[in-house]
């Protein structure tokens, strides 16, 4: 085990199955996307798609970045329970986030104006706070 240092940024908590997972809202990302590890580890089904239907992704580094698959899940967010298809990507740093797809579907909002800046679902049905500081995590 080792501990590993995570950036700041705009993360609420997500569970997935019987696992709490680290979600950065990205408003910038067209679509949700999951790393493969990720999605290994938390066992989701992962429908694999071929090379021509693989459409290119640019990260906001600039690389591209390798989409393999896709995978629908359940997403729970306190109480709510959301079904969504994520893109499964080879390599993703952070493992986890929630594009623009999911904020429009999902009517979201992000308020700074809030102590601690809030994330909502739904016209305001559901409220989460972001993580807006560097959080430790042990990694196995």
């Amino acid at each position: 085990m080792h501990q590993k240092q995570k950036p700041e940024g705009n993360y609420i908590s997500v569970r997935i199955g019987k696992h709490i997972i680290d979600a950065l809202i990205d408003s910038g990302a067209v679509r949700c996307l999951i790393s493969e590890p990720a999605a290994k580890f938390l066992k989701l089904k992962i429908q694999s798609i071929n090379n021509q239907n693989r459409k290119p992704l640019v990260s906001a580094t600039g690389s591209n970045l390798e989409i393999i698959g896709y995978a629908t899940t359940e997403l729970y967010f306190k109480v709510l329970k959301v079904a969504y298809t994520l893109g499964v990507a080879k390599q993703l740093s952070p493992n986890f986030l929630l594009g623009v797809d999911f904020l429009l579907e999902t009517h979201a909002a992000l308020d700074y104006g809030m102590k601690p800046p809030m994330f909502t679902l739904f016209d305001g049905l559901i409220e989460l706070p972001f993580y807006t500081h560097a959080v430790t995590k042990l990694i196995v």
